[in-house]
């Protein structure tokens, strides 16, 4: 079977999300995919030595590249399709080609945040991501979304036939951190993602200042994440709180930083308030962290009873919530035994497998 791609984010210079998990399938399809034929689709703005990177890739795989930076729209993408004719597309990231696409196509959905909520994107943004993720879930020919929260949006928003949809979980890169010593851990509270709204980050240092007034406790709180949309306003609430200087700002972190933050934090907090998946939480509960987190969209499915979870719109639950686990250790122990016992249904192994049965089972 020839099986075209659009492998574009898979080769970004800094992968997050869609990026990583793009790169991550087709890692695994060079171990398992040996009875298919690749066409890896890459267009322009991809940097990378492409004689260079052919070397390490089975002779199966074949790379095209396409010359826009838009390959979604791009109508030389439709023309090489139309030419190769593949027995099926598959397309990751979300967006299909509009001009032609096979019948045989598949496309990945990783959320529909932007339904949830509005204030964090530009009207053009929803605009596009609105139209691109209709289209794709009217006019694939099946569709893979990361969660059954995911699934339930599109048919809820755009009535997508159910039957065309299955799930497949995220995989995730665990941190291996089983046996450590977790008696010793550093007096922080870890938050990783990016600082806006969405990720709620403001109702999170307000609930953090409100747990120090509370409660006297002497922990502080690390902030990993690179400034986003609407920083200042996030800055403005910072400045007003009582206890503003133990909050830390750390800014984007590399993933060796990320680790050691993680394995060394007495508590993980992910307040978001929309979300297609929820790596960030498996990734701390393989580091034998504790986990507590908002209770919307996907995240308890993802969590399931291995995280504490609070409203994220209410403060007081929030610090609260945090001091029923960091004085506590045998909540702290029985929320990373649970968490180790959950993460053991998630990997890029079995998110791989599956999605080449998938992708097979569209032809």
């Amino acid at each position: 079977m020839q099986i075209a791609i659009d492998a574009s984010s898979a080769f970004a210079k800094l992968r997050t999300g869609v990026e990583e998990y793009t790169y991550q399938i087709l890692s695994e399809f060079k171990k398992i995919g040996a009875k298919h034929q690749f066409i890896l689709y890459l267009n322009n703005n991809v940097k990378i030595d492409l004689a260079k990177e052919r070397e390490n890739w089975p002779k199966n795989f074949e790379f095209s590249l396409i010359s826009s930076r838009r390959m979604v729209i791009n109508p030389l993408l439709s023309l090489d399709l139309l030419k190769t004719k593949p027995d099926v597309l598959w397309i990751p990231a979300q967006v299909m080609p509009a001009l032609y696409y096979p019948k045989n196509t598949i496309v990945s959905i990783h959320g529909l945040e932007y339904e949830h909520f509005l204030q964090g994107y530009t009207w053009q943004e929803k605009k596009l991501l609105t139209w691109s993720t209709k289209f794709a879930a009217k006019h694939s020919k099946k569709v893979i979304a990361v969660s059954d929260y995911t699934k339930t949006d599109l048919i809820k928003f755009y009535q997508a036939d159910p039957g065309k949809i299955s799930v497949v979980y995220n995989g995730f890169m665990p941190i291996n951190n089983i046996h450590q010593d977790h008696s010793n851990s550093s007096k922080y509270i870890l938050f990783i993602a990016r600082l806006e709204p969405r990720k709620n980050v403001i109702n999170l240092i307000k609930a953090f200042d409100l747990f120090k007034q509370k409660y006297r406790n002497n922990h502080e709180l690390y902030l990993a994440g690179a400034p986003g949309y609407e920083y200042r306003l996030f800055k403005e609430e910072l400045y007003k709180l009582k206890y503003k200087d133990k909050i830390k700002e750390l800014g984007f972190v590399s993933e060796e930083e990320k680790h050691r933050l993680l394995t060394g934090a007495s508590l993980f907090v992910f307040p978001s308030l929309a979300e297609g998946f929820g790596i960030p939480i498996l990734e701390a509960m393989s580091a034998g962290c504790p986990v507590i987190s908002s209770n919307r969209t996907s995240l308890p499915e993802i969590g399931s009873n291995a995280c504490l979870y609070f409203d994220p719109d209410n403060i007081s639950d929030i610090a609260d919530k945090i001091q029923q686990v960091l004085p506590y250790k045998t909540i702290a122990d029985d929320l990373r035994a649970k968490g180790y016992e959950r993460i053991k249904q998630f990997s890029w192994q079995k998110c791989a497998r599956e999605t080449l049965i998938e992708i097979e089972e569209t032809v």
